[in-house]
C-alpha cells in the first residue's frame, strides 16, 4: 500500500447510520458538497441491535467510513465531494501499518501522545531522549504511572532500533 496522508482526505460523517437500519439492505442518500450520493447499507443483527455497514461504492465490500479528496489539496473544486471510497480503494493506511524495523518515527508519535496525555503543552525537543512531563495536580496516580509506562515502554524501543544502526554508520564512517 502506499503511505499517502490522511490529511489529503476529509472522512465523510454519515449521521445515525444504524437509526433506520433493517437487516439486509437498504438505501441512503446523503449530500457531500452539494453532490447527492446513494449508498447502499446493510444491516446486520448484532447482540440485541442491528449494526448498519456502509457498502463502498468501488470495491463493494463493507466498510464503516468513507473518505472523499481533501478540497485544501486540489487546485479547484475538482473531485471534493464527487468521489467516495473506503480506505482500501483509496490505498491508503493506518500510522501503525508504516512501522519498519530502522526508523523510529511512529515511536516518537507514541512518546508525543502519551506526554501531551499529561501535560497538553509536551514536546519532543530531544528526540527519543526526551523526559516525560512531571505530574499535574488534574490528573491521578494510576493514569500517571499508565501513561509513565507506556512513554518508557516507546521511548526503550526507539533507543533500541538506534542502537542498532549505530554499527552500520560507523562502518559507513570508517570507509571514508
Amino acid at each position: 500500500m502506499t503511505k499517502l496522508s490522511e490529511l489529503a482526505f476529509c472522512k465523510v460523517s454519515i449521521h445515525d447510520k444504524s437509526k433506520d437500519a433493517v437487516l439486509g439492505y437498504f438505501n441512503k442518500t446523503i449530500f457531500v458538497n452539494n453532490h447527492r450520493h446513494f449508498l447502499t447499507m446493510e444491516g446486520m443483527q448484532v447482540g440485541f441491535g442491528i449494526r448498519a455497514f456502509i457498502i463502498c461504492p468501488k470495491c463493494k465490500k463493507r466498510c464503516n467510513v468513507l473518505y472523499t479528496v481533501n478540497p485544501y489539496y486540489l487546485n479547484g473544486d475538482g473531485l471534493f465531494g464527487k468521489v467516495l471510497a473506503c480506505r482500501k480503494c483509496w490505498n491508503f493506511n493506518y500510522l501503525s501499518q508504516q512501522t519498519t524495523k530502522t526508523k523510529w518515527e511512529y515511536e516518537l508519535h507514541k512518546m508525543l501522545y502519551y506526554g501531551m496525555l499529561v501535560d497538553s503543552k509536551f514536546r519532543l525537543n530531544n528526540g527519543f531522549a526526551t523526559q516525560f512531563p512531571t505530574k499535574h495536580n488534574n490528573i491521578s496516580w494510576h493514569n500517571y504511572m499508565k501513561y509513565y509506562r507506556q512513554y518508557k515502554h516507546y521511548q526503550d524501543i526507539a533507543g533500541n532500533k538506534w542502537m542498532k544502526q549505530i554499527p552500520a554508520s560507523l562502518k559507513r564512517y570508517i570507509k571514508r
